[in-house]
């Protein structure tokens, strides 16, 4: 019966030379009971794409004929020092010193000036109530297990991590992540591969995209599900063409924070309407006296409205690359044309985006490399939402789902340069595209430029430095103004507190206007083969314009990395 699993032409070898017989079935079985139990725990947690795919990996790895497994358990231990754990700016202004400024900027220099006196006349008991920057020790366990497989035509690669998370200070933030990811590579024919990976993650961390996109939001659960295809086909022995898919879901655990914001929406206009009652009932300038009296105080409550939430999101991703050698013209270089498609949704917007871009890449001397390209984009975005309709009587406010689309379009660019030597290594990359947001609902304008410099020393021993500096940008969508007819515009019009209300001025939906800036300097060492020491430092800076936030972070790390093979 052991013989079963064995290519015929093999029968009376053993599969595992290190080992007898009975070691190499021990080995099988627990292979394959560990792959058992990831599928079993995808099934359970809802999780049907990674599900399926690890039963179609686990069929191919026990029908193979012949292939070399390995094993790898590694352990993280990292220590971090971050001066400012929310990555905030205590001295950010609330948004009413926002709104007061713009006016005082509008009236003129007297009235800025005034504004100011008001401000240093302004006692402690008024001070508004603002964040804190917090410093703590962060200490973070990841132990994380590599499972793979690999035969002659095909490989099989399993990871499944945990990030365990302790605070010094503030344990209530104490959590856990968790990670699996499933990679599939196999070669059809001579000419043509096909690569499918899978990955379910679970985050905490709010600047977990800061590095990637230069985004922060709230400190909600995420959890994220990628899957993605390739196929590489070689049409001549001069061109190819690369066919690619991606698909992205990212959930947000707020909703009970979106069912908050919600009836307190609710809430507000039904207090507006209370009060315009109230108003023609009683004298005007006692009305407007309570409501002097309301405004003083603002509850946790009220200033959760003023946070932006985060939204899931679905993306399709699809590109055709067709790449042709030019070895006859110039040694070492090749030209290139990408076509790609993104598909963005979130509960209410859709945004559909294309992408042409023309290419060069040279190589020199095995050390340097070159690519750049460049070229158009085209976007049409599709956005709905609840608009207010005016009433002419109680409770004078509805509200109606209305929809509004716009298209846009612009360039794209990319640069990058690679030196790789024999005792040291350097990269820069420059690029302009439209990129997903995570969290914020939208496709933004994204600049990225980034620089990294390595120097090793020895061969166990480097040096790195490196800096990063992100923007991205995005108008937003404006609402339309309130429906109403005459009727109900004279109503408003006369009573002061809906007036008031039909006055603001509604911030655009989706807007995006930040930058971020990085840098930083590490030192690794292989202390041997299976320990590798590491110290970090790191200093970013985020700037925010909508909400004139300009926030600034030091953290220091120190992670000792464990790995062993157990074949």
């Amino acid at each position: 019966m052991s013989d079963i699993w064995i290519n015929p032409a093999d029968r009376g070898k053993a599969p595992f030379p290190a080992g007898n017989r009975f070691t190499a079935v021990w080995r099988f079985c627990f292979i394959w009971s560990g792959l058992w139990r990831l599928y079993t725990w995808c099934r359970r947690n809802g999780l049907l794409p990674q599900a399926v795919l690890v039963s179609v990996l686990v069929c191919l790895a026990v029908s193979a004929h012949a292939g070399t497994p390995s094993v790898k358990v590694s352990v993280e231990m990292l220590e971090a020092y971050d001066d400012n754990i929310f990555f905030i700016d205590e001295d950010k202004p609330t948004a009413e010193e926002i709104e007061e400024r713009e006016e005082a900027a509008e009236e003129g220099p007297d009235s800025a000036e005034a504004s100011s006196d008001k401000e240093a006349d302004t006692t402690d008991e008024e001070e508004p109530i603002r964040e804190m920057e917090l410093e703590d020790f962060v200490t973070t366990l990841s132990p994380h297990l590599d499972l793979g497989y690999t035969a002659d035509e095909w490989s099989v690669m399993l990871t499944a991590r945990l990030n365990f998370i302790r605070y010094d200070k503030y344990s209530e933030l104490d959590d856990v992540e968790y990670l699996y990811k499933s990679e599939l590579s196999y070669e059809l024919s001579e000419y043509t591969n096909l690569s499918l990976d899978a990955s379910y993650k679970k985050d905490v961390d709010q600047e977990r995209e800061l590095e990637d996109s230069g985004l922060i939001f709230g400190t909600t659960v995420r959890n994220k599900q990628e899957c993605n295809i390739s196929i590489d086909h070689e049409l001549t022995g001069y061109a190819s063409v690369s066919l690619t898919y991606g698909y992205e879901q990212e959930d947000f655990d707020t909703s009970s924070l979106d069912e908050k914001v919600a009836d307190l929406e609710q809430a507000e206009l039904d207090a507006l309407a209370e009060e315009a009652e109230e108003y023609l009932a009683e004298d005007q300038e006692e009305s407007e006296e309570e409501e002097g009296e309301e405004e003083e105080e603002r509850t946790p409550e009220e200033e959760l409205l003023e946070k932006r939430l985060a939204e899931d999101s679905r993306a399709h991703i699809a590109s055709l690359t067709l790449r042709r050698d030019t070895g006859t013209l110039l040694t070492d270089s090749f030209v290139y044309t990408t076509a790609s498609y993104t598909h963005y949704a979130t509960s209410e917007s859709v945004q559909d985006n294309v992408t042409m871009v023309l290419g060069v890449g040279y190589s020199y001397d095995e050390s340097w490399s070159f690519r750049a390209d460049a070229g158009a984009r085209k976007s049409h975005e599709d956005y709905k939402y609840e608009q207010l309709k005016l009433l002419a009587a109680y409770p004078y406010y509805d509200q109606v789902d209305v929809a509004k689309s716009q298209d846009e379009s612009g360039p794209v660019a990319h640069v990058s340069i690679e030196y790789k030597g024999e005792w040291s290594a350097a990269g820069l990359e420059l690029s302009y595209d439209i990129k997903p947001a995570s969290g914020i609902g939208t496709l933004t304008k994204q600049t990225e430029v980034s620089l990294d410099y390595t120097q090793y020393v020895s061969e166990s021993l480097s040096l790195t430095g490196f800096t990063r500096y992100i923007a991205k940008n995005r108008d937003g969508v404006y609402l339309f103004e309130p429906l109403a007819d005459e009727e109900a515009l004279k109503v408003h019009n006369e009573i002061p507190a809906l007036k008031e209300r039909l006055e603001e001025e509604e911030e655009p939906l989706y807007g995006v206007s930040s930058e971020s800036w990085h840098v930083g300097a590490e030192i690794s060492w292989d202390i041997n083969q299976y320990f590798t020491l590491t110290a970090k430092y790191t200093y970013s800076a985020k700037k925010e314009k909508l909400i004139c936030s300009d926030a600034r972070r030091n953290r220091f790390f120190l992670q000792l990395d464990v790995n062993y093979s157990l074949w």
